[in-house]
């Protein structure tokens, strides 16, 4: 995990992983750009970073969309 600006950044692969969806589920999610997934932000052409913040504020709105009383 690496640290920019303070905040915990997580890969791909580890965001995939805290998210429990695959790495070509993000990536699809990144190409449609419609918002579905959470947050990412590229370091040059081929890194991409997930802040773990992002991935958290996301999986709650997954929650919040989704519950039934």
């Amino acid at each position: 995990m690496r640290q920019i600006n303070g905040q915990q950044m997580l890969s791909t692969g580890e965001a995939a992983k805290h998210l429990g969806v695959s790495e070509s589920t993000l990536r699809y999610w990144r190409h449609v750009a419609d918002g579905t997934g959470p947050k990412s932000f590229r370091v040059g052409k081929k890194l991409v970073y997930y802040a773990i913040e992002d991935c958290e504020a996301w999986l709650n709105e997954q929650y919040e969309s989704s519950v039934t009383a």
